[in-house]
């Protein structure tokens, strides 16, 4: 049994709120003791000892004045007992992480978003994620430092899924972080820069469906001036308006978590294919700037090099705590050697069907 929250500090003594009730309970110095020991994972065992080892009361003692404090405790229900905890390893990036969760309502809304990075649990850990129930609350704790607490599943899952794809390429030495999808199709690697709204996901989405290879969404980070990006295989995230233009290319959608994201319902969609090269490096010297509107004529646009460093720049690229000439000097330099183009469409259809052409004509010239 365990102790729902940790209280509050006020003095010597602890402050404990009886859940459901107006009622509140002031713990003397012993049974403060006593109920962050407990809070901390300790037996009743193990804190008499802790107290006869400070004191002159015997350990048989200490046993049983422990032993009728948490009796009584567990009388008024202020105790509960220690849920089950589930553990997954997942690959994100080059990043192996270890996610261990003890809530199940937690676990549903998260599985379209984490389930397919699953890997062995052979591979060695860099971080430790904990979902800790504590009844009132939800603790997300990294590496043992408490990250962010709320009572409802639906914020914590919000977190979590954000502290993931962030864990998957902050410790990577990027020129840029891109807001962009990417893909591999027809042997030709390449990203899908935009800003939120411009049919980005949806396409990527559409595409996956078509036999394209899905590499990555909203985070794709850029490590070389040749054009190298990291995959980072994190689900689809759907916005609304989407759910219905996939449906047919994906029933599941349909009863698929909702979850809420900048105050916008979202579902996520994970990858058709395996990540069995989740993290390794993958090379792109095509750009395409999606542009959907309904009223827009279908058609490709080739951009120069300065159109692209605009478009890139305006799009949400993201370099860090600040940008470096090297970084900037890096990024040119791949603006000057990639190919580009702004694609606009006014369905899905017609977005595939320009992008199959791009790349076929490509194909052609190989």
């Amino acid at each position: 049994m365990r102790p729902l929250h940790k209280g509050f500090p006020i003095g010597e003594s602890l402050a404990i709120a009886v859940s459901g009730t107006s009622e509140i309970i002031l713990l003397d110095p012993m049974a403060k003791l006593i109920w962050e020991a407990l809070y901390q994972g300790f037996t009743a065992e193990e804190i008499a000892n802790l107290l006869s080892d400070g004191t002159n009361i015997s350990a048989v003692d200490a046993l049983l004045d422990v032993s009728g404090i948490i009796g009584e405790w567990q009388r008024s229900k202020l105790l509960v007992e220690p849920k089950a905890s589930t553990t997954q390893i997942l690959k994100v990036g080059q990043r192996i992480i270890a996610l261990e969760n003890q809530c199940s309502d937690v676990e549903e809304l998260i599985a379209n978003a984490v389930n397919h990075l699953e890997v062995s649990t052979e591979h060695k850990t860099h971080c430790l994620f904990q979902l800790l129930d504590k009844g009132e609350t939800i603790d997300l704790i990294k590496n043992g430092k408490c990250l962010y607490s709320a009572p409802y599943a639906d914020a914590i899952a919000q977190r979590l899924i954000y502290e993931i794809v962030e864990e998957g390429y902050r410790h990577l030495d990027f020129i840029t972080v891109l807001h962009a999808a990417a893909l591999k199709w027809k042997g030709h690697c390449f990203v899908m820069p935009a800003k939120g709204g411009s049919g980005k996901t949806t396409l990527a989405a559409a595409l996956m469906h078509q036999g394209a290879e899905y590499l990555a969404d909203d985070v794709v980070p850029l490590l070389s001036k040749e054009g190298d990006i990291c995959p980072l295989r994190t689900s689809l995230c759907l916005k609304e308006h989407s759910w219905k233009l996939l449906q047919p290319s994906f029933p599941f959608i349909a009863n698929s978590p909702v979850l809420m994201r900048d105050g916008n319902p979202v579902r996520f969609l994970p990858p058709s294919s395996g990540i069995s090269d989740e993290g390794e490096k993958l090379t792109t010297q095509l750009i395409i700037f999606p542009n959907y509107k309904t009223t827009n004529q279908p058609k490709l646009q080739p951009l120069n090099s300065v159109d692209t460093l605009k478009k890139l720049i305006s799009n949400s690229t993201w370099f860090g705590e600040s940008v470096t000439n090297n970084r900037l000097e890096e990024l040119v330099i791949w603006c000057n050697s990639a190919d580009a183009y702004e694609m606009s469409f006014d369905n899905l259809e017609n977005g595939i069907y320009l992008l199959n052409g791009l790349l076929d004509k490509k194909n052609q010239h190989t």
